[in-house]
């Protein structure tokens, strides 16, 4: 989560495509290729296997096209 405004106590959740894992941060983090993010991650996701894709900024897993 983070929170661009400083006069807030209360954190945002990411949006899908991008993460935050430390806190008072403001601003969230694009997600890295070979990872995917959901809404709300704090850590990216690893696809785990070569027969699926995840492009930098994913929000989802995709299938590998040979």
């Amino acid at each position: 989560s983070y929170q661009p405004d400083p006069s807030q106590t209360s954190c945002l959740a990411c949006p899908a495509g991008k993460y935050q894992e430390d806190l008072g941060e403001d601003t969230c983090v694009h997600c890295p290729a070979g990872y995917f993010c959901p809404e709300r991650t704090v850590n990216p996701i690893a696809c785990g296997n070569v027969a699926l894709f995840c492009e930098a900024g994913a929000t989802i897993v995709t299938a590998a096209s040979s």
